[in-house]
């Protein structure tokens, strides 16, 4: 099989006859070679990796390397795959990614590249083991071009790293991997509202009132060496438990923190290296005065009132609800009194006139027996009356009549005859009586029958009553009986 090949990526020779080939878009190819160098014999696609553009393919210790974002891959022979290699895959994943370049030097150091570090690999002899060595170049320094990162080996412990404008210099015996920096804070600042900022003592633990709740804290690490940078982080206890992400700003502020306690921890990272310290600072953002012990007090004291008063209010409703209830129901009970009171009266006064007109027909039917006997005598020619006649005038006369009257009267209007009695104590039984068939407001005509004398003694009585009730002429004396 004749192949041409065209190489667009990166080229490594396994051995004589296998040539793996890196293309950042299509794959890893794995090329078999004829003995004449002249042709491919066989051409294979890796199918197990994705690549991106800047990945690398090398060889390193007789082993084919693949690098790319997500770390370091050896290719196993046995089973014709890659494979991760954890030891290796942190020179390009231990900060964040930018190129999987791999650089092998004359020495036989590993070089990867990342954001923040250059990494190079070193192998202990005795033990046979691989040891990462990270120098705190970012690549804001090396301003190399990303996937084709280089580095070269010059003499001894020197190195030359190219960059787009030229090099720069290594040496790594001058790098101080042990050296301690220390985090130190400055100055810590109140900003109240009015902008006009407040020094604190840093040498005293922080009470601040609750006006001043935005604080600002200042800090830094002294560091004399131009390539390292500087990170810090923090955690603030009260707030949050956790540490913040790595910043190299050296001012930190935070606004508007609620009252309590708080515990500021910082702490710093020299290129790699942890700074040997981390600072804490205790403070304390004081209660605002409308949540102050004395604050609490009275709201407890004001919502005590508040109930008490609601609750004399609702026990004065309910007591007035009651009193009304009560009073409806005396009112409800008094009417049904009332109601059969009347009832009553009426029973009373149906039985009174009843009474009275039963002794009216009584009356009319004897007179006018009495008149027809009369008649009879007369025509007889006999002088003196009969027993009859005599009869009928008992019986017109009958006292018990006026007895039986007079208790349905008392009955049905209580002690008339008693204050009129007393208010006039010269009026006769007689009188009494009449008085008593006038509060019934029975006509002249209808008393005649009952007291057995004619109209006109009716009228005689009216008069003869009115003088000694003390009427004048203009007043109606059934007006006066029946207001009594």
């Amino acid at each position: 099989m004749k192949v041409s090949i065209i190489l667009h990526g990166f080229f490594e020779c396994q051995d004589n006859r296998t040539i793996w080939v890196s293309h950042g878009y299509k794959g890893i190819f794995k090329l078999s070679i004829n003995t004449d160098f002249t042709e491919a014999t066989a051409v294979v696609l890796d199918t197990t990796l994705q690549t991106d553009k800047n990945s690398s393919l090398i060889r390193f210790k007789n082993k084919i390397l693949y690098a790319d974002k997500a770390g370091v891959f050896g290719y196993d022979s046995i089973t014709n795959t890659f494979k991760k290699n954890l030891e290796l895959s942190p020179i390009v994943t231990q900060s964040e990614y930018i190129s999987g370049k791999l650089v092998v030097d004359d020495t036989e150091k590993l070089w990867g590249f990342s954001k923040d570090n250059m990494s190079y690999v070193d192998i202990n002899h005795l033990t046979n083991t691989l040891k990462i060595n990270q120098i705190a170049i970012p690549y804001y320094l090396r301003k190399g071009q990303i996937g084709y990162e280089n580095i070269a080996h010059t003499s001894e412990q020197n190195y030359l790293i190219g960059i787009t404008d030229g090099y720069l210099s290594l040496d790594l015996s001058k790098i101080n991997y042990e050296h301690k920096h220390l985090i130190r804070l400055n100055a810590i600042t109140l900003l109240p509202l009015d902008n006009n900022e407040i020094a604190v003592d840093l040498k005293e633990d922080g009470n601040f009132d609750y006006v001043n709740n935005s604080i600002s804290f200042k800090y830094s690490v002294p560091n004399f060496s131009s390539y390292n940078k500087v990170q810090y982080q923090y955690k603030l206890e009260g707030r949050s438990n956790t540490w913040s992400e790595w910043s190299s700003k050296t001012t930190l502020t935070f606004d508007n923190l609620a009252f309590g306690d708080y515990n500021l921890q910082l702490r710093a990272k020299v290129g790699n290296t942890p700074s040997q310290n981390t600072i804490h600072y205790n403070f304390t953002i004081k209660r605002p005065w409308f949540l102050s012990n004395l604050a609490i007090g009275c709201y407890i004291i004001v919502v005590f009132l508040l109930a008490y008063c609601i609750h004399k209010s609702y026990k004065k409703y309910f007591k007035r609800l009651h009193e009304h209830k009560e009073l409806e129901n005396e009112r409800l009970i008094t009417s049904m009194k009332n109601e059969k009171l009347n009832q009553k009266i009426e029973s009373k006064n149906r039985e009174l006139a009843i009474s009275t007109m039963s002794l009216i027909k009584k009356n009319e039917v004897l007179n006018g027996i009495k008149k027809e006997l009369k008649k009879e005598l007369k025509k007889k020619k006999l002088v003196e009356e009969s027993k009859s006649i005599k009869l009928i005038n008992d019986n017109l006369n009958d006292s018990k009549d006026w007895s039986f009257f007079e208790q349905a009267f008392n009955n049905a209007d209580k002690d008339f005859l008693e204050k009129i009695k007393k208010v006039h104590p010269d009026l006769t039984p007689n009188d009494l009586r009449f008085c008593a068939y006038l509060r019934l407001n029975l006509s002249s005509k209808e008393m005649a029958p009952l007291l057995n004398i004619s109209l006109r003694s009716v009228e005689t009585k009216r008069y003869r009553l009115r003088k000694k009730l003390g009427l004048d002429q203009d007043s109606s004396l059934v007006n006066y009986i029946l207001n009594f």
